[in-house]
């Protein structure tokens, strides 16, 4: 028996059997390919993700220690230019320290110096003062002063200054000499006394021939600043010294 449309019922059960068989549909495929896909996509994105945050992360140490290593550059080199300058100040501090040395050492021999020059004055003036107290005893030793005259017992001299006697009267011929100190007559040969009290000199004195009633040579030994005087006494008398002859008005 056929139905509506030409086909046989037995056709009509056999596409209908056809249908009801469990066969799976091409989008379901395609469905769970896709969500396949979108899982792995899924998956890669979260990797990828990952990756780029590890990245950052890496970068971002990187650039954190780049920095650090930039900022530990910069402040080692600011601690090197400070050890430098550090190093320039204890330099000159060296430096001026040894010039401080040298201007002490300097002012230690100027000291030294100093020292040495005062001592050489001192003993310049220990030598002055011995010098001027030499001459002042050679002065006051060396300083007589005598009065030659001629009287009927013969010569005479009489002492003013610097003598132990205060008259001495002897006789002399013509030609005849006799030396004279400051104690008195004395020989050639007679041994040299000194008294501090006392000047200090000895001449010789020689009656010249002459028409005047008294004419004499001295001759200086020591103690005079003559070494010879000459000169003749008619009435009256002949003031001699050291240096030589005087006047009564210059000895007054």
């Amino acid at each position: 028996m056929r139905e509506r449309g030409g086909e046989s019922r037995e056709n009509l059960n056999v596409k209908r059997n056809e249908k009801a068989k469990p066969v799976k549909p091409l989008e379901q495929e395609r469905t769970i390919i896709n969500n396949n896909f979108m899982v792995q996509l899924s998956n890669l994105n979260s990797k990828m993700a990952i990756i780029a945050i590890t990245v950052m992360l890496i970068a971002g140490s990187a650039e954190a220690q780049t920095e650090q290593s930039v900022q530990q550059a910069v402040q080692q080199s600011g601690q090197s230019v400070e050890q430098k300058q550090q190093a320039a100040l204890k330099k000159q501090q060296a430096e001026l320290q040894r010039e401080q040395a040298a201007l002490e050492r300097q002012q230690v021999a100027l000291q030294r110096k100093q020292i040495a020059l005062q001592q050489k004055q001192a003993a310049l003036q220990r030598q002055q003062v011995a010098l001027r107290r030499r001459q002042v005893a050679e002065q006051r030793q060396s300083t007589f002063l005598l009065i030659i005259e001629n009287t009927e017992n013969g010569i005479k001299l009489t002492s003013r200054q610097g003598c132990a006697f205060k008259e001495l009267t002897f006789s002399l011929k013509e030609g005849q000499t006799q030396e004279i100190d400051q104690f008195g007559m004395r020989n050639m040969n007679d041994k040299v006394i000194k008294d501090d009290n006392l000047a200090s000199f000895r001449f010789r004195i020689t009656k010249l021939e002459s028409e005047f009633p008294l004419a004499v040579a001295l001759e200086g030994i020591e103690g005079t600043a003559w070494k010879k005087l000459s000169f003749c006494i008619p009435d009256s008398s002949q003031l001699i010294d050291q240096n030589g002859m005087l006047s009564e008005t210059t000895e007054k």
